[in-house]
Parts: structure tokens; C-alpha cells; sequence
């Protein structure tokens, strides 16, 4: 059996930092030393904003990147880091058109670039970024409740190849409305989502599948045979110099689990983070890595648009 334990930090309640508020499900990203968090205003809001922090302790105020450039949406963003440049992508507002913008400091945001215009990728979902091989990926699900999911990648972040199906090539499949996840580890790209099943008000297993050339992916691993694994609102990937940590809201409950991958299998547990620090969402949480600690952020129980976080390291057992 390989298990893993954490040591994880107390969570900060990031809006009393920097009054940023949300009640969707939040994107992380580490870029240039710090770890960046996007979202979108809380309740009927469709603006998007940005901060930051070095520790995940003190945050920098928010930028409205709506303000600078008219990005919205209806939806949660994702974030990745590609090229010395921070990559914003969404679902736009009232469609299913998919839409990226980026910042060479974090903060200034340049013009939208409408991706759907160049190879018909559209969802009603959140979409997943990640940088790999020299490429920048992004993964979603199908428009109009397709449970397909596709990726589409580009050598610049501007110029967007055609979509690739993987449900067409693995069975990979998801009924929820959360959007897959994406993450690079050992040299290849994970893509996870929440299987079929799930939907906005319950949850189902986790799957995860992979690809070492971005094209083909392999067959899907299903969690919940591993370690018991489900989750409510998708699930979310990072990666460490040593682990592939998945990240999660319960299937039927406000707490927060984990469990990770360290190249060879999965651990044969999960991690309850709400039993260690007390940490609980209404939606699915955000993960990022930097300097081979965790970063996760997430809006806080029941009604609140409240955003928190908490930092955790990674040690595996092996029995």
C-alpha cells in the first residue's frame, strides 16, 4: 500500500486581505514567484478579477480585468503560466464561444483573443489550461450538455490548432457542469474530470487519463477503484517535482479531499483537509504548485462569496 499524509497550513480568508468575493469556483496559477487567483464577481457579476501572493498569506489588491480589456463571463475562468506570460481563458458571456487574454506582469491583461472563431471549440463549462512540451493545452467539455470532452492546444497562446475529441478515443465522459482539469507531471499531460453521473447537485467518481505527445491519450483510470475517490463540481490538478496532487469537493458533503499520484500509482487513501484545518467549500476548489508546495483557494460554505486558502506539502508512505 502507498499512502500519503500532509502538512497543511491554517486557511486565510483571502477576502479580508483584499475584499475579493466570489461564489464560483476560483482559478490558480504560479507565475513569476507567485501564485495568481482569478475569478468571477460573486452572485450575478460576470466581470473577472486577479490577485496575487508570495505565501498565501498576504495578498495584493484585485485587478478588474474586465475593466481592462471587457473579458466576461459566465462561468469560471482558468489560468495557466505559458512563455513568460499569465493566460486568462473563459467561456464568454450569454454563448458557448470560448475566449483567452494574457498578462506579461499579472496584472495588465491584453486583448481577447476568441478561440472558437479559429477551430469551433465551445462549452458550457469551465475549460482547463496548462502549459506542456512547449505548448499551451486547454481542455473542455462539449457545448449545448455534450458529456464529450476535447482538447485544442497553440505554439503562441494566439494561434489555436483543431480540436481533439478523447472521448472518441478513451470513453472519457462527464455529465457535470464543472469542466475538466489539467495538469503536466513525469513528461506527460493529465487530464481529470468528474465521470458521468454527476451532476450540479451530485457528485461521482474521478477519472484521469493521459497523453505523452498531446494527442493521443491513454485509457482512463478511475479513482473511487483506488481510494475511494468522488467528487461534487469537478476536480483540479497540480503537480509537484514528485507528485500529482488531485484536489476536491465531497461528493455529498462541504469538505475538502485529496489524493495523489506519484507516477507509478495513486495512494491507496484520500486526504480530509476539512478534519485537518477545518477548510470547506460550496463548490469545487482550485489547486496550484510552487516551489513544491500546494496552494488552494476556494469560497467558503453554504451561501458565502467569502474566498480562503491554505498551503500543504506532500509525503508519501510507502508500506
Amino acid at each position: 500500500m502507498t499512502t500519503i499524509s500532509v502538512n497543511a497550513s491554517s486557511q486565510t480568508e483571502v477576502t479580508l486581505k483584499n475584499d475579493a468575493e466570489s461564489s464560483s469556483k476560483v482559478a490558480l496559477a504560479a507565475f513569476n514567484g507567485r501564485i495568481y487567483m482569478a475569478y468571477r464577481g460573486w452572485g450575478s457579476s460576470k466581470s473577472m478579477y486577479i490577485c496575487s501572493t508570495a505565501d498565501g498569506v498576504s495578498w495584493s489588491q484585485q485587478t478588474d480585468i474586465t475593466d481592462e480589456n471587457g473579458a466576461k463571463t459566465q462561468n469560471s475562468p482558468a489560468l495557466a503560466a505559458f512563455n513568460g506570460r499569465l493566460y486568462l481563458a473563459y467561456q464568454g458571456s450569454g454563448s458557448d464561444s470560448i475566449y483567452i487574454c494574457s498578462s506579461a506582469d499579472g496584472v495588465n491583461f491584453g486583448d481577447q483573443t476568441k478561440i472558437t472563431s479559429q477551430n469551433d471549440a465551445e462549452t458550457d463549462s469551465p475549460p482547463a489550461l496548462a502549459a506542456f512540451n512547449g505548448r499551451l493545452y486547454m481542455a473542455y467539455r462539449g457545448e449545448d450538455l455534450s458529456s464529450n470532452l476535447y482538447v485544442c492546444s497553440s505554439p503562441n497562446g494566439t494561434d489555436w490548432d483543431s480540436q481533439v475529441n478523447v472521448s472518441d478515443q478513451n470513453g472519457a465522459s462527464s455529465t457535470t457542469t464543472a469542466g475538466p482539469a489539467l495538469a503536466a507531471f513525469n513528461g506527460k499531460l493529465f487530464l481529470g474530470w468528474e465521470g458521468i453521473g454527476g451532476t450540479p447537485i451530485n457528485g461521482s467518481a474521478i477519472y484521469v487519463c493521459s497523453t505523452s505527445d498531446g494527442s493521443e491519450w491513454g485509457p482512463q483510470t478511475n479513482l473511487e477503484d483506488a481510494n475511494g475517490a468522488e467528487a461534487y463540481d469537478g476536480v483540479s490538478l497540480a503537480a509537484t517535482s514528485d507528485t500529482l496532487f488531485a484536489f476536491y469537493h465531497g461528493a455529498h458533503t462541504a469538505q475538502l479531499y485529496g489524493c495523489a499520484f506519484n507516477g507509478t500509482s495513486w495512494s491507496t487513501n484520500q486526504i480530509d483537509f476539512t478534519e485537518i484545518n477545518e477548510a470547506g467549500s460550496q463548490c469545487g476548489p482550485a489547486l496550484a504548485a510552487l516551489n513544491n508546495t500546494f496552494y488552494a483557494a476556494y469560497p467558503g460554505i453554504g451561501a458565502s462569496n467569502e474566498l480562503w486558502d491554505f498551503t500543504f506539502t506532500v509525503n508519501w508512505n510507502n508500506a
